[in-house]
């Protein structure tokens, strides 16, 4: 089921989130949810992602993309 859900947006949204920020995202609409006696929905869900940061910078993740390379290419 989509739950009326735009997956390819919500995934747009939260590009460089990790997973523990997608567990801090859905618990905190869940949070929301529950307060407004109502489902998850996409509206929850975008609002909360506006109001959250990846805990992991842009440029640490290509920091550590240069590193997985260089041990895929190496012989080790």
């Amino acid at each position: 089921a989509d739950f009326g859900i735009d997956y390819d947006m919500l995934s747009e949204h939260t590009e460089n989130y990790v997973s523990i920020d997608i567990e801090h995202l859905v618990d905190e609409a869940s949070r929301k949810a529950l307060k407004m006696k109502s489902k998850i929905s996409e509206q929850i869900l975008v609002e909360t992602i506006n109001n959250m940061r990846p805990s992991v910078k842009k440029e640490e993740i290509k920091r550590y993309e240069k590193i997985k390379a260089q041990f895929e290419n190496s012989d080790y």
